[in-house]
Parts: structure tokens; sequence; C-alpha cells
């Protein structure tokens, strides 16, 4: 009698399971059906399309992180980082130079007189990182990385890449330069001013 139930509650059980997995079967097949072409198994808000994202503001044209130093390792350290933060950030790297050195001659006076007590020469180095496509989003948080990431004596500027800046770049050949106003000099003499011009 016992063995007799047990086979009933298996078979009961058995048609209880081949029901659940019909509805189921039913309602994929309905959902399908009311919205053709979508996968049933996948959320909505996955399903949107691009365009209906809010468009996220993005600067135009390419942006320079200027770093400038009097110590060239300590600044060549500072750039490493602020390249590393954009990348961590998923800010696209543009490019990265170093423009030619400034040098300078510093005095200091004895007190109270015109007389030079001592003089120093200080180099500043500089480092450029050019950012493309920088999101309104993302350069606040980028900004404040990167302030907190400076190392003593380094300053920081952010512009907008101009033509000065890429001019800036390259050393300018004197020599060439002469060559240049000498030709300008054969092609267009200067006039003299006794020089009567003629009419």
């Amino acid at each position: 009698m016992n063995s007799l139930n047990r086979k009933k509650g298996k078979s009961s059980s058995k048609r209880n399971g081949e029901d659940v997995k019909e509805k189921d079967r039913y309602r994929r097949v309905r959902d399908a059906q009311s919205f053709p072409g979508m996968p049933h198994d996948q959320p909505l808000s996955s399903l949107q399309e691009e365009y209906l994202q809010p468009p996220l503001p993005v600067y135009d044209g390419f942006i320079n992180v200027q770093l400038k130093g009097y110590d060239f390792t300590v600044l060549e350290n500072s750039a490493r980082k602020v390249a590393k933060i954009a990348s961590m950030l998923g800010i696209r790297v543009s490019e990265c130079w170093a423009t030619p050195l400034e040098s300078m001659a510093i005095s200091t006076y004895k007190p109270q007189s015109t007389t030079v007590e001592d003089t120093f020469k200080l180099n500043v180095y500089e480092r450029n990182i050019q950012l493309a496509e920088l999101s309104g989003v993302m350069a606040p948080i980028f900004l404040e990385a990167v302030q907190l990431s400076l190392a003593e004596g380094v300053r920081l500027s952010v512009h907008r890449h101009l033509p000065e800046h890429e001019e800036i770049r390259y050393v300018p050949d004197l020599e060439l330069e002469e060559l240049q106003r000498q030709l300008e000099e054969i092609v267009n003499p200067p006039t003299s001013k006794h020089v009567k011009k003629p009419f």
C-alpha cells in the first residue's frame, strides 16, 4: 500500500513539474509575441538605444595639462603620475611632450645697497600632457586627483591647445632664420628715404 502511495506521489510531483515548465514556456512565448525582437531574459533598461541616453558635455578640441618646475626629476615623475591618473579614469591621452627649458639668472643684493651679493641660475622645465575628448563629468574629478598628487614646487596650468603651444615645442634654427632674412632683403630691398619713387 505504501509503495502505491509513493508511486502516486512521484507521478503527481512529475506532473506538477511538467505543468510549471509548460506555464513558463507559455509565458515566454506570450512575452516574445507582445515584444517582438526583444530577448525575454534581458532587463528593459539595458535595451535602451544609445540616442535615448542624455549626451555628456565634452570639451571641444584638445586640453593641455601644463606642468612647470625647477627640478627635472620631480617634474618628470609628476608628468607620469598625471598620465597614469588620466588612463585610470578612462581619459584618452593624445600626446605628451617637453618644451625647451627657460634659463633665468637671479641676483640678490646686500642690504641697503645696490651691490650684488649672490647670483643664481635657475632652469624652468616644462612638461605637457594633451587630453582628447575630455568630458565635463570627468574633468573636475581628474583635476582634483591631479592637484592632490602634485609634488612641491610643481605648478599646474590647464588650457585649450592653441597654435602658439605647438610653435613653442621646437627650438628655433637661428642660422635658417638669418638666411631667410637675407633672402627677404634681396627680394625686397629696403628703400632709401632720398630715392624718389616713380609715379
